[in-house]
């Protein structure tokens, strides 16, 4: 989990996986990255719409960024099993090496829903029950908003503002997760 950044797409900070097998060499950080080119962007702001995929950094590469931008990195251990685990590695392989595009919207789908949706998919049996919620996420995307802006006035005006009426829908607990929920919400899951 990274720190929130200076602009209003760095606003809820960043969330990625890190990979790694000291015995065999392997250590690689699985982050979203929106593709750059112009049409996407463009797309982005004209429909809060755009794809990007997963990208295998290394450390120097991954942290970079964020280091010069003075964005903390925090990184918390996954209770997987060894099995799921391999199968999160595969899955994470699959979309690197094939260049999986994923939708990415501001409201519904962003990098840490997305690391969610590939960590749920990897698991064997199992299923993740959460505990108690904060407000943020069990209320309206307007709330979520608030929750995860909150003492940024001026992030949080440009979010209600790109809300609308799609503000009031309640929305998934998978959609309003952001960086920093998830170690408070997923430590007080089964």
């Amino acid at each position: 989990v990274c720190g929130r950044g200076p602009r209003l797409i760095s606003s809820f900070g960043h969330c990625s996986i890190h990979m790694s097998c000291p015995s065999a060499g392997l250590d690689s950080y699985y982050t979203y990255l929106i593709w750059a080119s112009p049409e996407n962007i463009r797309r982005f702001f004209a429909e809060g719409l755009c794809t990007g995929h997963f990208e295998a950094q290394k450390w120097d590469d991954f942290k970079k960024d964020y280091v010069e931008q003075n964005r903390p990195i925090t990184e918390y251990k996954l209770n997987l099993t060894t099995d799921e685990v391999r199968h999160l590695w595969l899955n994470l392989d699959r979309e690197t090496y094939n260049s999986t595009s994923r939708e990415y919207s501001f409201l519904h789908s962003q990098c840490t829903s997305i690391c969610a949706d590939v960590i749920r998919a990897s698991l064997i049996n199992e299923r993740i029950e959460y505990g108690e919620l904060p407000q943020g996420l069990t209320g309206t995307l307007r709330d979520f908003a608030d929750h995860s802006v909150a003492g940024y006035p001026w992030y949080l005006f440009c979010f209600q503002s790109i809300l609308g009426k799609e503000g009031e829908q309640k929305g998934t607990v998978w959609e309003k997760l952001a960086p920093a929920d998830i170690y408070p919400v997923w430590s007080g899951a089964s």
